[in-house]
C-alpha cells in the first residue's frame, strides 16, 4: 500500500521529470538621492559653512574646548574639581586625578570621590544654581545630557 501511494504521488503532475525553468525578472533601477560635494582650496569657505551650521570646524579639537565654546555661562569655567581617594588618609593625601582621566580606583584600591572647589561654587547665589539645574533637567543636549 505504501508503494502504491508513493508511485501515484510521484506520478502526479507536480513532480514532472523536466527541470523547471526560471526566467529572471528585470530589476528596477534604484534611484538614490544625489549629494553635491564641492571642494575648495580656500579654507575660509568650509570654515564659514561649518561654523554657520554650529559644528566644530576642527574635528580633532579638545572636548573641553568644544564645551567651553558651546557653554552659555562663561563664568562657569572658573570651577575646578578632581578625583581624590575616599576615605582620605595621610598616606594618600596628595593623590588626585583630573576628571578627564579614566580612573576607577585609587592607588590603594579604594574608591574615588569628587572634590569640588567650594569657594568658587559659593561665589554664585543659590538662584543661579537653581536656574542652571532647571535649564538642564530633562535635556539631552551635549555636553550636559546623557541621552539615556
Amino acid at each position: 500500500m505504501a508503494a502504491a501511494f508513493t508511485s501515484s504521488f510521484l506520478s502526479s503532475p507536480y513532480f514532472a521529470t523536466s527541470k523547471p525553468t526560471f526566467k529572471p525578472t528585470p530589476r528596477t533601477s534604484l534611484s538614490l538621492p544625489s549629494i553635491r560635494v564641492a571642494a575648495s582650496s580656500d579654507p575660509s569657505s568650509s570654515t564659514t559653512t561649518a561654523a554657520a551650521a554650529g559644528f566644530s570646524v576642527n574635528k580633532v579639537s579638545n572636548i573641553r574646548d568644544e564645551a567651553r565654546r558651546l557653554s552659555p555661562h562663561p563664568d562657569a569655567h572658573n570651577f575646578s574639581a578632581k578625583y581624590v581617594p575616599f576615605p582620605s588618609t595621610s598616606s594618600n593625601a596628595d593623590e588626585s586625578y583630573s576628571l578627564d582621566e579614566i580612573v576607577y580606583r585609587s592607588n590603594s584600591g579604594g574608591l574615588l570621590d569628587v572634590q569640588h572647589d567650594l569657594d568658587a561654587l559659593k561665589a554664585f547665589p543659590g538662584s543661579y544654581w537653581r536656574n542652571l539645574f532647571d535649564s538642564r533637567v530633562w535635556k539631552t543636549t551635549w555636553p550636559y545630557g546623557s541621552g539615556v
